[in-house]
């Protein structure tokens, strides 16, 4: 099971609602919601400062993060998380509870490796990233923490997709991520801005 090496710290709501998060939000607090594991959902609240440093660590949603109230704790991964529209302030965090051979569906983030050593990319081809992340289903047991795609052998006009990368046993795509281009290779682009015709013939496009 992938853990993140730090913990978290929450404080059970004795009161839910409207006003109470907004007494929460403006005494640096952020509103959160753990549930799963045929629990009953627990509200709690979390330091404001405290959570930023955790989603600052881009690994609350694809790693597992033991999460403490008090002397009880549970293990889960951010589900989702909401932000003010102007502001990008973080209003709440919802988390959901993991267990051992529970299935849980994730988002795992694609990790793109060898990219100082592929010829096309040095002479000026352009990575595209299509999709960031799958999603995938399985126990938390098996989960990755990425999917790696390796550059090395990388051609001008490619598509990788999923179909082409190596997924761990134990878990799958999901169905409305199974067919995704994850990225593709571009023609360099000639002076003026224009992508070689030549070279960008097999380009395809990932909707």
């Amino acid at each position: 099971m992938n853990l993140n090496d730090f913990e978290l710290d929450l404080v059970k709501r004795e009161n839910v609602g409207t006003s109470d998060a907004r007494v929460l939000r403006n005494s640096g607090h952020v509103p959160a919601t753990i549930y799963g594991s045929g629990k009953s959902p627990i509200s709690a609240y979390i330091k404001e400062d405290v959570l930023n440093r955790a989603l600052g660590s881009r690994t609350l949603f694809n790693k597992f993060t033991k999460l403490n109230f008090g002397k009880e704790s549970v293990l889960a991964f951010a589900k989702i998380v909401q932000k003010h529209p102007v502001t990008d302030r973080v209003l709440h965090i919802d988390f959901q509870i993991v267990e051992k051979g529970g299935v849980i569906t994730m988002k795992v983030p694609v990790t793109f490796i060898n990219k100082e050593l592929c010829e096309t990319i040095k002479l000026g081809g352009l990575l595209n990233i299509v999709s960031p992340f799958l999603e995938m289903k399985g126990t938390a047991e098996k989960m990755p923490s990425s999917v790696v795609v390796d550059l090395k052998d990388a051609k001008v006009g490619i598509s990788i997709k999923v179909e082409h990368l190596v997924i761990p046993e134990g878990v799958k795509v999901t169905s409305k991520f199974v067919n995704k281009v994850v990225a593709t290779i571009l023609a360099a682009k000639k002076k003026g801005g224009d992508a070689s015709t030549e070279e960008s013939a097999g380009d395809e496009s990932a909707a």
